[in-house]
């Protein structure tokens, strides 16, 4: 009954059991990313919010950006300094070489840690990141890519050109 159906919905899928169904939407659930619908707005309350809050404004996530959401991202940044190093995830986006090296230094295993409002990895909010390198953190960041994800990174990682500037 229950099972002839699902045995009968997985291979329609092209499964050869519901088990493997099952996984493969586990996996796809686990890796889908739609940083588009994750909602921008209000007064976060506490430190973890505005966290969150300035990645959500400070990254490109090709639905609602505009320069206007990266300014947001600098002003709160520019309120709440504290904020650049509040997570790995945050350290990276804003690049901060300082913060990221003292998080690293205490957790290794964080440089490959999903986190902030997206779920994305460090290197991710790094690159899609669009605050503009200040002289604290001068584009291209020296070691930023090393620093932040040393297994992953490849060798021209945080050199050449800096990324175009918002319209």
């Amino acid at each position: 009954m229950l099972s002839d159906a699902q045995l009968t919905l997985a291979r329609h899928y092209g499964f050869a059991s519901w088990p493997r169904l099952r996984q493969h939407v586990e996996l796809v659930n686990q890796l889908t990313r739609s940083p588009h619908t994750e909602p921008v707005g209000g007064e976060p309350d506490d430190d973890q919010g505005r966290a969150d809050e300035l990645l959500r404004l400070a990254c490109l996530n090709y639905g609602a950006d505009s320069p206007q959401r990266w300014h947001d991202a600098a002003r709160l940044l520019h309120e709440h300094p504290r904020l650049a190093g509040a997570s790995i995830h945050t350290a990276a986006a804003v690049g901060d070489l300082a913060a990221t090296s003292r998080i690293l230094a205490a957790d290794p295993a964080a440089a490959n840690r999903q986190g902030g409002p997206f779920r994305w990895e460090p290197l991710l909010y790094l690159t899609y990141s669009r605050l503009r390198p200040t002289a604290k953190t001068p584009w291209p960041w020296p070691g930023s890519c090393s620093t932040t994800v040393p297994t992953r990174t490849p060798a021209s990682c945080g050199t050449g050109s800096p990324p175009r500037s918002p319209p």
